[in-house]
C-alpha cells in the first residue's frame, strides 16, 4: 500500500472521530473506537484503490497510431487513437472493449498507455460518493483533494453537493484529476 492510500485511511479514521466528537455526551472510549473503526474502514478503501489483486493494473505500452476493435465478436479498424481517447470520453468505448495494435496481440483497453482511462473505477466512485460522499472521500479517491477538503469542510455542500455528485457518477459524466473518464 502507498502513501496516498494510508493518507485516505487515516483521513477516514480522523472523520469517524470528528463525527463522534461532534454528537452530545460522546466519551473518550467511544472517540477512541470510532477513530480504529474509521481507519478500518479507511484501509478497506484505500485496498479497493487497488486494481486486480491490490496491485496496480498491467499497462501495455502503445504508440498512438491506429488500432483494431473488437465489437461484438467483429473486428473494426483501423482506428484512430484519437477516435479511442474519444469514444472513452463519451462513454461509447468501455475499459473492457478489447483492442490491439496491428503488432500486438488484443488487450483490454484499461491498460492502454498513455491512459485513456482513469485507474479509477466507476462502481468504487459511485459507491464511495452514495456512502461517504458528504465527507468528500469520492473526490479524494479521484485525486481532486482541494474540493475533497471543500467538500469534507462544508458536509458536501450541505448534502447537496454531494447529491450533485452521486448524479454525475452514476451518470458517468466525473472524471478523475487528470479528466480521464472513470474505468467501468
Amino acid at each position: 500500500m502507498n502513501a496516498p492510500k494510508v493518507v485516505v485511511a487515516v483521513a477516514a479514521g480522523l472523520v469517524a472521530a470528528v463525527v463522534v466528537w461532534l454528537l452530545p455526551g460522546a466519551g473518550a472510549f467511544s472517540l477512541i473506537l470510532s477513530a480504529i473503526v474509521g481507519v478500518g474502514i479507511g484501509l478497506v478503501v484505500a485496498f479497493a484503490m487497488g486494481q486486480g489483486s491490490f496491485g496496480e493494473p498491467r499497462i501495455m505500452p502503445v504508440v498512438p497510431g491506429d488500432f483494431f476493435l473488437q465489437r461484438m465478436g467483429r473486428e473494426e479498424g483501423p482506428v484512430p487513437y484519437t477516435t479511442l481517447v474519444t469514444r472513452a470520453r463519451t462513454g461509447s468505448l468501455t475499459g473492457d472493449t478489447m483492442v490491439r495494435t496491428p503488432e500486438s496481440d488484443w488487450f483490454p483497453a484499461r491498460e492502454m498507455s498513455p491512459a485513456i482511462f482513469s485507474k479509477r473505477t466507476w462502481i468504487a466512485t459511485l459507491l464511495l460518493s452514495v456512502f461517504a460522499g458528504g465527507f468528500g472521500i469520492d473526490r479524494f479517491y479521484l485525486g481532486k483533494v482541494p474540493s475533497g477538503i471543500l467538500k469534507l469542510v462544508t458536509l458536501g455542500g450541505l448534502g447537496l453537493w454531494s447529491l450533485i455528485d452521486v448524479i454525475l457518477i452514476a451518470t458517468n459524466r466525473m472524471t478523475d484529476r487528470d479528466g480521464l473518464p472513470l474505468a467501468r
